[in-house]
């Protein structure tokens, strides 16, 4: 009787036990129950309570590209570069590779568009002013500064023919490479647009010649002619050619000082290089933070000259293409009294010229176009 006694205690708890449990879940029930009616009144769905389990969100998965990556272009730099009418013309120079082949397909042709430069967007489309496959064109495997040879990136190179270069010298180009995998606009990728001036002009060489001094012991004079030649392929001009002539600081025996640590150099005087480089002595005097000479130093300007020349200009109408030494403007040059000199029996003075000082001319090499010189003593006579 014990025993049964103990049965019906237990399976009375065991009821009890599991009366709780259908109270809990039916109450769960009504809370789901109300919650998605609520939603539904706010015009929101209701969504069922799901096992949590880790899923790739496949925006996130990285596809293969249909299109290829996109070419950097390496030269012609922006500015002006040197052109030639003569084949072979100048080469259009670009960099394309190294993607994975599961991002980027190789390319198998390039296109090229290169034309005057107009505003507005810039458009390139098949089949360009150029087109080819990526094999028929000059290439080499890319060498990194610091990695080495990358055979996996390739530097191509495309010399425009000399036939094609009607109309594109001589003024400011826009050029546009496309990587493509067939021959359509829509099978390539574009590079960003360049711009650069292709140039069959340069004054170069600029130089004094027939140097006259004269001194009557009161007053004394400089004339001098300026030369100059265009090693470019097409006629230059008109432009402008601009002297300068500034007082030198000399030595006892009356050559031009080019040291500017010389007791005779003051630290207010001015460092002037062959092309026509100005440094501060007072700048190049310093333990520290000095500037670093570029050039030659031909003289130093006396910052408190006594005579002090004005800048002369003289217009140049036309040098022809391939001219040597070709008097650019004579007879340049000044006058002076020696009442301005005291004390000198003599006295030098540095002569600068620059080609083209303008800036009129698109020339090659623009660098070449300064020369400054220390010109022959005058004496007083």
């Amino acid at each position: 009787m014990r025993l049964r006694a103990m049965k019906r205690s237990r399976h009375e708890a065991l009821e009890r036990y599991v009366g709780r449990r259908r109270l809990t879940c039916a109450t769960m029930a009504l809370a789901g129950l109300l919650a998605g009616q609520a939603a539904h009144s706010q015009g929101l769905k209701a969504q069922p309570v799901r096992p949590s389990v880790s899923t790739i969100d496949p925006a996130t998965i990285e596809r293969p590209s249909v299109l290829p990556g996109r070419p950097t272009l390496l030269t012609p730099t922006p500015g002006a570069n040197r052109g030639t009418r003569q084949p072979p013309g100048p080469s259009l120079v670009w960099r394309h590779g190294g993607q994975p082949q599961f991002r980027a397909p190789a390319a198998r042709y390039f296109v090229i568009c290169l034309a005057p430069t107009v505003t507005g967007p810039v458009r390139c489309e098949w089949p360009g002013q150029f087109n080819a496959a990526a094999s028929a064109i000059s290439n080499v495997a890319y060498v990194d500064p610091r990695f080495g040879t990358q055979p996996q990136i390739r530097e191509y190179r495309f010399p425009v023919p000399g036939a094609q270069l009607t109309g594109l010298l001589d003024q400011t180009l826009t050029w546009v490479v496309g990587a493509c995998t067939g021959t359509a606009t829509s099978t390539c990728t574009l590079s960003e647009p360049r711009f650069f001036f292709w140039s069959t002009k340069n004054l170069t060489a600029p130089d004094f010649a027939n140097l006259r001094r004269n001194s009557d012991g009161q007053n004394g004079s400089v004339q001098l002619d300026v030369i100059g030649s265009n090693d470019g392929e097409s006629d230059v001009g008109p432009f402008v050619v601009a002297a300068q002539f500034k007082e030198a600081v000399i030595d006892r025996s009356g050559r031009c000082v080019t040291d500017y640590n010389s007791s005779e150099v003051s630290p207010d005087d001015v460092v002037i290089t062959e092309t026509g480089e100005y440094y501060s002595v007072r700048d190049l005097r310093r333990a520290s933070r000095a500037p670093t000479l570029r050039g030659a130093v031909v003289g130093i300007e006396r910052l408190n000259a006594r005579v002090r020349v004005a800048e002369q200009v003289v217009q140049v109408p036309f040098v022809p293409a391939g001219a040597v030494n070709r008097t650019l403007a004579p007879g340049v040059g000044f006058a002076f009294s020696w009442a301005q000199l005291p004390n000198e029996q003599q006295v030098r003075f540095l002569a600068g010229v620059v080609l083209d000082s303008g800036r009129d001319i698109a020339e090659f090499i623009e660098a070449d176009n300064v020369r400054w010189d220390c010109l022959r003593a005058v004496s007083r006579g």
